[in-house]
């Protein structure tokens, strides 16, 4: 229980959301959007309606808010260091729904070096993470929780709980409002002030405060913001002045705009179980249950440039082909060079065939792995450590553990096709893959850009298609089931 609950309060930290928004300086702990509206009321004729309406326009009412920052660090009298740059975005959400409190964050990082010289972009150091969106919810005692659906189709409900300072295992409730503030709660009338052009800007302070709130990474110091407005005086924008900074040994370049929407739905989301029913794949979604001889097929594709040629096999480059071969004491993974005509393990290039083999001596799974060691290619021990050797315990826990997804978290799209709920897809695909460590693709367990299940007549897995994005591209796996009860293992073997 004590790893699930720090699990969920370090899942906090590495978004920011437990250190970013404390109160601004210029405001006391105990400063909020009542007291404030309360102690200016007195002399409101110093104060322009238009910002009261603008502020007010996201204080206690449902708006999404989207970030996108840039960092740029050159280092130009370093010929060995790169120049980095950084393109972070968010997503937030605040959701006000009678006494009900809600809010939302999703964020996606791209990062790349460019070359000294010409400033274009060095495509192999692209890179791209993201976060699934979650919601905070509070409940009648202020403390909050999350709401989740497991890929058995069970909805259920996890509050949040934060460790003491000192990190000793004492945890207290994480309570909503002081974790999830709305900036605009805590930041003044008389900050901004309106200008000629029909915008507003918003002082330093309460400019840095709001940037802090929004997750700003690796910023200059801010220099206030330029409020814009919308037809109906509703915040619209807000573009943040970063000047340049530079120095002898590096120059920092930021931008940071922030844009407001205002759904016409404003009901606060709720995570609930799905109710499409696909009697047809839940009966391929259990072909393995129980089972431990079949074959795997797990091939790579290069995806085409256009749009429509993607969603073709036919139409796709094939980068790697991937035998599983299951089997009650071996499960092997051979990297083909010719499915027709290899004669032995894999030796080309920097990938490297894969077992385990149930072994006498414990009845677990040790696995080992073919590489080139003093010119010599054999099959090796893989490690996890110095000292300790990768063992799996059972059969099942090596297997593709798609017959625990229910069919109900997919909709049907064809009369034998089905796609996931967006709901699950980032991290779906990893329960279709090789759930062993070295055969398996890690970018699935977050990355996951697709997953669509094609059946036979016969009800049974035609094809598992799934993907991930990177280097600014979709890149295609598909899994293919084969020989379930007849797989032998290669006759070359050894």
């Amino acid at each position: 229980m004590k790893k699930q609950i720090k699990h969920l309060s370090l899942a906090l930290l590495c978004l920011g959301l437990t250190v970013s928004c404390s109160n601004p300086s210029s405001f006391s702990s105990s400063s909020s959007s009542q007291s404030e509206s309360s102690s200016e009321s007195s002399s409101s004729q110093t104060i322009n309606e238009s910002v009261k309406k603008i502020v007010n326009s996201v204080r206690k009412t449902t708006h999404l808010v989207h970030v996108y920052q840039t960092v740029q660090v050159l280092k130009p009298n370093d010929s060995l260091a790169s120049d980095v740059n950084l393109e972070n975005t968010f997503d937030f959400g605040y959701y006000y729904e009678g006494e009900e409190r809600a809010y939302s964050i999703t964020s996606s990082k791209k990062s790349y070096d460019t070359n000294k010289d010409t400033g274009e972009v060095i495509t192999n150091t692209i890179s791209y993470s993201s976060s699934p969106k979650v919601t905070y919810h509070r409940d009648s005692k202020g403390q909050s929780y999350i709401e989740e659906c497991s890929i058995g189709n069970v909805a259920s409900k996890s509050y949040m709980l934060d460790d003491d300072e000192d990190g000793d295992e004492l945890y207290t409730p994480l309570i909503f409002d002081t974790e999830f503030k709305n900036p605009f709660d805590y930041i003044s009338y008389r900050d901004i002030s309106k200008n000629e052009d029909g915008t507003f800007s918003l002082n330093n302070d309460s400019a840095d405060y709001l940037a802090k709130c929004y997750n700003t990474i690796g910023m200059n110091k801010i220099k206030g913001a330029t409020i814009s407005v919308d037809s109906s005086d509703r915040v619209s924008s807000i573009v943040f002045d970063v000047p340049d900074e530079i120095d002898d040994s590096y120059s920092r370049f930021n931008t940071m705009t922030v844009t407001y929407s205002y759904p016409e739905d404003t009901s606060i989301p709720h995570v609930s179980e799905f109710n499409n029913s696909n009697p047809d794949l839940e009966t391929a979604l259990l072909a393995l249950k129980d089972k431990t001889n079949f074959t795997y097929y797990k091939d790579f594709y290069d995806v085409p440039e256009k749009e429509e040629d993607k969603g073709d096999i036919s139409k796709l480059t094939l980068l790697d082909h991937i035998a599983g071969y299951y089997t009650e004491d071996i499960v092997y993974f051979h990297h083909h060079d010719n499915p027709e005509t290899d004669t032995g393990p894999y030796v080309l290039g920097d990938d490297y065939d894969y077992r385990i083999v149930k072994e006498d001596s414990d009845n677990k799974y040790h696995a080992y792995e073919y590489t080139n060691v003093n010119g010599t290619y054999s099959w090796h021990v893989v490690q996890l450590s110095s000292s300790t050797p990768y063992i799996i315990d059972t059969f099942t826990e090596a297997m593709p553990q798609f017959y625990n997804i229910s069919p109900n978290i997919f909709k049907k799209t064809g009369d034998y096709t089905y796609v996931i709920e967006d709901y699950f897809l980032n991290t779906i695909g990893q329960y279709f893959d090789n759930n062993v460590y070295g055969a398996d693709s890690m970018v699935l367990e977050t990355l996951t850009s697709r997953l669509e299940i094609t059946l036979n007549e016969d009800k049974s897995i035609k094809l598992i298609k799934t993907g991930y994005n990177y280097e600014n591209k979709e890149h295609i796996i598909t899994f293919q089931l084969a020989n379930i009860g007849t797989t032998s293992l290669p006759t070359w073997y050894e």
